[in-house]
């Protein structure tokens, strides 16, 4: 079965009120731009990485949670082309391009930042996957509720190689912090001792790999507190956020003081734990609290922003503080007749 044939066996689900209550005004937009109905919905969770913050691209797992807050996308067929539309047409304009094969090239032609653009870099991939003469027009409506967004490898990858031409033959094979632990052979904490020792002119690149480690050890503690039933879980899964955080900010250095500071309100208002998330150098902090206890941190935590360097505009922070559990992953649903 080829992947294209994989596809006709992925379900439909059934929206159930709360969704079907946005779809309806989603396919009203649809309906009003391409005057014809979608044939399937799609639904699209943000995301937040729990722990687990430059690992990744060094060969180590993260943990990160499918939010509440989501893009969802109406589907339809086109003559020809891509077609897309966002429900919120007073921030972002249409686009259109009359040849799907080709929608990828205003990649390269225009530099602007086009909300679009995202949604195109997801065509290009599928259409490597799928052959030409399958592929035919698509028009989409497209609605999100994730608020706005609020790379770094070299380094890393450096002290990587430093170490793996020390204790390895092939070291020119390694590339990443992973590769070297899978060559060494050994443990985490085994890894970060050799890396201390041969890092030892290279206080910087040290830094740098013993975050990596660590913060991948932590990911590994983690999920098993997860998988635990223990009474203490939340405490000791706000613990490993917290260190994760001081070891981002610490050694990595990819935090800033406003970051830090939102940590410190987050920790202070009575949050289990708290550390730095979003992509690249962040931007966004999550921060750990139990279900009976969610309303009084959040009002107390906008009550600290508003007070805090002369106040923050009351929009603001309604805009930036935002209420999550976790939530099932991407999904296709059925249109109702």
């Amino acid at each position: 079965m080829n992947k294209c044939e994989d596809m006709e066996a992925v379900e439909i689900l059934k929206p159930d009120d709360i969704l079907s209550n946005r779809l309806d005004k989603l396919t009203k937009h649809f309906v009003s731009r391409f005057n014809n109905k979608p044939q399937f919905f799609t639904r699209v969770p943000g995301r937040v990485n729990l722990i687990g913050d430059h690992v990744d691209y060094c060969g180590f797992s993260v943990c990160p949670m499918a939010i509440e807050q989501d893009v969802l996308l109406a589907v339809g067929k086109a003559d020809s082309g891509l077609h897309l539309t966002n429900l919120e047409t007073d921030k972002y304009s249409d686009y259109d391009c009359d040849s799907l094969i080709n929608c990828g090239e205003v990649l390269t032609k225009s530099k602007e930042p086009h909300w679009y653009k995202y949604f195109i870099c997801g065509v290009v991939g599928a259409l490597e996957e799928i052959p030409e003469d399958k592929c035919q027009g698509i028009n989409v409506a497209i609605w999100g509720n994730i608020p706005p967004a609020s790379g770094l490898s070299s380094s890393s990858a450096s002290a990587a190689q430093i170490i793996a031409k020390e204790k390895l033959e092939k070291w020119d094979a390694v590339k990443t912090i992973g590769d070297l632990q899978k060559e060494l052979g050994t443990s985490l904490p085994e890894t970060l001792e050799i890396a201390k020792k041969v890092l030892l002119e290279y206080p910087t690149l040290y830094k740098r790999i013993k975050h990596v480690l660590s913060e991948a050890e932590r990911v590994l503690e983690f999920k098993s507190i997860c998988q635990s039933s223990d009474d203490d879980q939340l405490t000791r899964l706000g613990k490993l956020m917290n260190e994760s955080h001081e070891s981002l900010r610490d050694l990595y250095q990819c935090s800033h003081k406003s970051v830090d500071l939102l940590v410190e309100m987050a920790l202070e208002c009575g949050a289990l734990g708290a550390r730095i998330t979003g992509a690249g150098w962040g931007g966004c902090v999550v921060a750990l609290t139990t279900k009976d206890k969610v309303e009084s941190f959040v009002n107390d935590l906008k009550q600290r922003q508003r007070t805090f360097n002369g106040g923050v505009r009351t929009n603001c922070v309604e805009n930036a503080i935002f209420v999550t559990e976790p939530r099932a992953g991407a999904a296709i649903y059925e249109t109702r007749l």
